[in-house]
């Protein structure tokens, strides 16, 4: 843990937010600030493109300010020994504690940076949170420098990771041209992720019903990719599994490409209050559905 963090402060963090608060106006800038320092340097260290030893693990899908199921990801990781748990991005935006799950988010993080990993979704992202109301909120009750801090860590997350060198994990899906895992590995991370290769990591989405790629209803420079595209990568990287996010299901999950590529959702915050949320567990070699309502 960086020198320069104070655990008085992490401590009663960790007590404010853990307990479900209610008026996050409780929440000091000051105190904040050491974390956003720690945290940013944690992820500063960290690749585009993550390497996680082949360990329990547990996948968490969107979140967007569901406080409640993102704690109840952590008490089953607790409660059931996981060694690691990697969250597909997308913590914020749409639900009434997008700053509580971020913030404790990020505690987490900082206690245990060998353990939990955050992954960057689209909403991760400057652009997109001035639409869709994290920025909003966060000046509202605090003021813009206290949103650009979190946007500077958004703009150092990883954007994928391979789980024991067989298992790919990514917010959104593949991109449409070839990529070199090791020049991912040694590249700069994108600041912005609204165009390009890397940011189709985050956006593109798989589909049964084409043959290759066809443009997006999101946004015409990304991509829908066909179960060709996807064997392609797949096999290029020798990958046996893609779990990924980004898209809603009111049943938590779905299958594509004769179960080769699993899509979560983990919130049923704001206007998706009739999801069912659900993570995944992945341990020696075997994929569990793990329905939240159930714990």
């Amino acid at each position: 843990m960086p020198t320069s963090f104070n655990q008085d402060e992490l401590e009663q963090l960790i007590e404010i937010v853990a307990a479900g608060i209610d008026d996050i106006s409780l929440l000091s800038v000051p105190l904040l600030v050491p974390l956003f320092d720690a945290w940013i340097s944690i992820l500063s260290k960290q690749s585009m493109l993550l390497e996680l030893p082949e360990k329990s693990t547990l996948v968490v899908g969107d979140i967007h300010g569901d406080l409640e199921h993102l704690k109840k990801a952590f008490k089953i990781k607790k409660n059931y020994s996981i060694e690691q748990i990697v969250f597909l991005g997308d913590i914020v935006d749409r639900g009434d504690k997008m700053i509580e799950s971020v913030v404790y988010l990020m505690i987490e993080q900082i206690k245990n940076p060998d353990r939990v990993f955050y992954l960057r979704g689209n909403h991760e992202s400057r652009a997109i949170t001035e639409f869709y109301g994290f920025k909003n909120m966060c000046e509202l009750l605090f003021d813009f420098e206290f949103y650009n801090s979190f946007i500077r860590g958004f703009e150092k997350l990883p954007l994928a990771a391979v789980l024991g060198e067989k298992v790919f994990l990514t917010h959104g899906g593949i991109p449409s041209e070839p990529i070199n895992f090791n020049l991912m590995k040694f590249e700069l991370k994108p600041p912005e992720i609204l165009e390009g290769t890397y940011a189709e990591f985050v956006w593109n989405d798989p589909t049964e019903s084409i043959d290759g790629l066809s443009k997006s209803i999101r946004w015409d420079q990304f991509s829908y990719f066909g179960k060709d595209i996807f064997n392609q990568f797949m096999e290029q990287h020798d990958l046996d599994m893609l779990i990924r996010s980004h898209e809603v299901y009111d049943d938590g999950y779905q299958w594509f490409f004769d179960n080769r590529l699993l899509s979560i959702y983990s919130s049923n915050a704001g206007i998706y209050s009739n999801v069912d949320p659900y993570y995944v567990l992945i341990t020696k070699g075997s994929v569990v559905l793990i329905r939240a309502a159930d714990f």
